[in-house]
């Protein structure tokens, strides 16, 4: 899946050089090194007069050393990050983190219950055309769905992030909706795509499966970066006690506004996995790679 690496320090790497080095200057350290080094091989050197070539050598390859580390530090310091992103085949994963976005379709979600093809039509592809049948009318619920079912042969949780409450007006008490306050109907939805079709999926949402977290039951700013990761890394937490690796999680960045995509990359990087995307243009879903290359 990866793509080859460019040489240079790693991210971890880069850290610890920075940690070490940021806050001073290589050129000062390097000239304190070199002269403590030269005095302490000099001295050890005219202790008994007798040639010490194993320690000179050593005292050599240490200053070397040495020099290449803090140039490598003052590089990681200086310069700028590289950062590949390639589009890559979707990888079918056991389990899926999706962004739920509030629903404003016209269609009542009970019409497509009542509906006897979306009874296991989770793998149907007539089931996203009856759920969007005008172009114009961009069903947000098609997404969802389409990013579920492209990992049916494997998935076995869904964990659904929901929107929270926006205050528009705080003098009028006017709010856009959350989609917390949806989350019942898209999981009957999901239920009933997924019913007789031989697949176990456990659909949850991020309050009940971090097991009733205060903050999380009335779901979570979709502009609020820092909540979104810290959701996110709660759930990679929990995930990984239920013995998912990395490789075997999605995460979905279709829903919500930017910020909840970005949130959604960031938390992949350096994991070795993908991220998906559906698109908006023709309903594909879309799997990226972004690699961290070094400085």
């Amino acid at each position: 899946m990866r793509s080859k690496r460019a040489k240079g320090p790693s991210l971890g790497e880069r850290h610890r050089l920075r940690a070490v080095f940021d806050a001073m200057n290589p050129d000062a350290i390097l000239a304190v090194v070199l002269l403590n080094v030269v005095l302490n091989t000099i001295a050890a050197l005219l202790h008994d007069w007798i040639p010490k070539v194993a320690l000179l050598v050593a005292a050599l390859l240490a200053v070397a050393y040495l020099w290449i580390l803090i140039r490598r530090a003052q590089r990681a310091a200086t310069e700028e990050v590289t950062v590949s992103a390639q589009e890559v085949h979707v990888p079918h994963c056991r389990a899926v983190i999706l962004f739920l976005s509030y629903r404003r379709g016209k269609t009542p979600v009970a019409d497509w219950l009542a509906d006897a093809r979306f009874r296991g039509g989770i793998s149907n592809p007539e089931i996203p055309r009856i759920m969007d049948p005008d172009p114009k009318a961009h069903e947000s619920w098609r997404m969802p769905v389409e990013s579920v079912a492209i990992h049916y042969s494997k998935i076995e949780r869904l964990i659904v992030i929901t929107s929270s409450d926006y205050v528009t007006d705080t003098v009028k008490k006017s709010i856009d909706e959350g989609s917390y306050r949806q989350y019942e109907e898209f999981k009957l939805l999901l239920e009933e795509l997924f019913e007789g079709t031989g697949r176990e999926v456990k659909v949850t949402d991020l309050f009940k499966f971090l097991k009733g977290r205060k903050e999380f039951e009335k779901g979570v700013d979709f502009e609020n970066a820092h909540a979104l990761v810290g959701a996110l890394v709660a759930v990679y937490r929990e995930l990984h006690k239920e013995k998912y690796q990395n490789k075997e999680i999605m995460v979905d960045v279709t829903g919500g506004p930017k910020v909840t995509t970005v949130a959604g990359a960031a938390i992949v990087l350096g994991k070795d996995q993908v991220f998906q995307y559906v698109s908006t243009r023709d309903h594909t879903p879309r799997a990226f790679d972004v690699t961290y290359m070094g400085a």
